[in-house]
Parts: C-alpha cells; sequence; structure tokens
C-alpha cells in the first residue's frame, strides 16, 4: 500500500518536471533547474549529464576581521591555553595521585608502613599501586584532551598574533 502510494507520487513529480522543462529551449546548452523536495527527504537530485539540480550555493566572502575582533581572539586563545594548562595538571586523578603518594610518605615517616606485618603491607601496596595506575591512566586520557586544546588554542592565537603584525607592518 506505502508503495503504491509512493509510485504516485512520483509519477506526479515525474509529470511536473516534464512539465516544467517541456518549455526550455533545445540548443544544446545547459540548463540549471532546482527542485524543491518538501517532508524529511535528504539527499540530491541528479538528472541527466547535463542538467544540475539544486547547485552548490555560492560560497559566501567574509568581510576580514578587524583589529579589534582579532585582539579578543588572541586574548581568548590565550585563556583557553591557560586554563586547557590548568585543567591538564590539576584534576581528580592527580589530586588521587597526590593523596596516595602523601599517604605512603606518612605512613613511611610516622612508622606505620614498617610496623604492620608484611601481609598487611603487600595488600596496602598492591592497592595503592592499582588505584595509583588507574588515576595515572585516567590523568593520560584528560591529558591527551587537553593538550589537543590547548594547542588548537595556540595555534589560533598565533594565527591571529601573525595578521596583526602583517597588518600593523604593511
Amino acid at each position: 500500500m506505502g508503495d503504491d502510494r509512493m509510485d504516485q507520487g512520483l509519477e506526479k513529480a515525474i509529470g511536473k518536471f516534464k512539465d516544467a522543462i517541456k518549455d526550455l529551449p533545445s540548443d544544446g546548452e545547459e540548463r540549471t533547474v532546482s527542485i524543491t523536495v518538501g517532508g524529511d527527504n535528504h539527499g540530491s537530485i541528479i538528472v541527466g549529464h547535463h542538467i544540475t539540480v539544486n547547485p552548490p550555493a555560492e560560497a559566501k566572502e567574509e568581510k576580514p576581521l578587524t583589529i579589534d575582533e582579532l585582539r579578543e581572539i588572541v586574548e581568548q586563545g590565550k585563556r583557553e591555553a591557560r586554563q586547557s594548562w590548568i585543567r591538564n595538571r590539576l584534576n581528580i586523578p592527580t589530586g588521587i595521585m597526590f593523596f596516595l603518594l602523601g599517604l605512603a610518605i606518612t605512613g613511611l615517616l610516622n612508622g606505620y608502613l614498617l610496623s604492620v606485618p608484611m601481609s598487611t603491607f603487600n595488600m596496602l601496596l598492591i592497592g595503592g599501586v592499582v588505584i595509583f595506575l588507574a588515576a595515572g591512566f585516567w590523568a593520560s586520557r584528560i591529558g591527551d584532551v587537553e593538550r589537543g586544546i590547548f594547542q588548537q588554542a595556540r595555534q589560533q592565537t598565533l594565527q591571529a598574533k601573525q595578521e596583526l603584525q602583517r597588518r600593523r607592518f604593511s
């Protein structure tokens, strides 16, 4: 049932298309025909090798940025780079790692780790190492993301600074 309705709609669209193109002169020149399709249909429609349907939109010319806009880009890039660096260094996994190191140093200095039985010491050591490694893996994943953000912000800042210098000396 759905296919019959779709076929009827397609036949109707083809009929309208034929009516629209019959008025075109047959001089062999390429023509641009615009077809508007309603609904949530996606994709492009191509009819023949010499008819372009829905040609790509012409690229808009972007006006050059003003000096104030370039300075704002520089400041924003510096701000993003600084925030990324801080997020890379001060985060939950690094806090966990420093906390574990602090516990270990405090336990050694107080003599607690030296006075416990060997089996307890081994369990504390294994548990601490597992938590430390998990936090280190987590911190490295955060670091990868933050390094990408940092590099992108630095690149954006550098490009804006170069454009400002080019305008200053030209």
